[in-house]
């Protein structure tokens, strides 16, 4: 199984990987990701559901070494995050 990369500096939120993803994808493949049809009503209505989950920081508490890392399709994934048309 290959070496599990490690998050890039700075990844904290969805609109943090979506940030770092707009900087390094290809104009074409970053306009397919960033398209929304319907005049954006599905985008707008998943952000929503996100922004409304009420998440509580665990403030000063040891959490060891975090991993997102998945299996799925008998491979591991360095992060959970998955897309699909």
């Amino acid at each position: 199984m290959p070496a599990l990369e490690t998050l890039p500096p700075g990844i904290r939120t969805a609109s943090d990987y979506e940030a770092h993803a707009h900087a390094r994808l290809a104009p074409d493949a970053r306009d397919y990701f960033e398209d929304h049809a319907g005049h954006g009503v599905t985008r707008r209505a998943n952000r929503a559901a996100w922004d409304a989950l009420p998440l509580w920081p665990r403030v000063l508490r040891a959490t060891g070494a975090a991993d997102p890392s998945i299996e799925l399709l008998g491979r591991r994934w360095p992060t959970p995050l998955l897309d699909a048309p």
